[in-house]
């Protein structure tokens, strides 16, 4: 999984920072996804972070 968001991350928009959401099936609302030097990280809505892959 690590490999695909990579992945993708490489191939989104240079400027923007915006990488997409993830959200788990017990949620509500989704958590927002961000590209800050070269990795992907998720901003969790206990306002801690967590860096993927």
């Amino acid at each position: 999984m690590a490999e695909l968001i990579d992945w993708l991350a490489a191939r989104r928009h240079k400027n923007d920072p915006f990488f997409g959401y993830q959200r788990w099936y017990e949620d509500d609302e989704p958590e927002l996804l961000s590209v800050h030097d070269g990795k992907v990280v998720v901003a969790c809505r206990d306002g801690a972070t967590a860096v993927l892959g």
